[in-house]
């Protein structure tokens, strides 16, 4: 369930790692009530075959991004939730 939680795409090269939030209460999308959806990504270039995807360096790594979404937007750790690609898609295109 949890590696459903980041989407990956790979090449001999690099990885590119994307992480999918839905936002809640934060100014940028309305304030209180208001609900928004954001994304990070990253793209690694070195040394992809030593990335941990294990369940917990990816709890971990999820637990960190949610902080730091809900920092930047000044919003609590709860109002912040990783969602899937696809609910990503289907909620910020409505």
């Amino acid at each position: 369930m949890i590696k459903n939680m980041i989407f990956t795409e790979e090449s001999k090269q690099d990885m590119k790692i994307t992480v999918y939030f839905e936002i809640r209460n934060a100014e940028l999308y309305g304030g209180i009530n208001s609900i928004g959806y954001s994304e990070a990504g990253y793209t690694i270039k070195d040394n992809i075959d030593k990335i941990d995807l294990s369940e917990k360096s990816i709890t971990k790594f999820l637990d960190k991004e949610i902080e730091k979404m809900a920092e930047l937007l000044s919003v609590q750790i709860d109002d912040v939730s990783v969602i899937s690609k696809e609910e990503y898609e289907e909620k910020s295109t409505d």
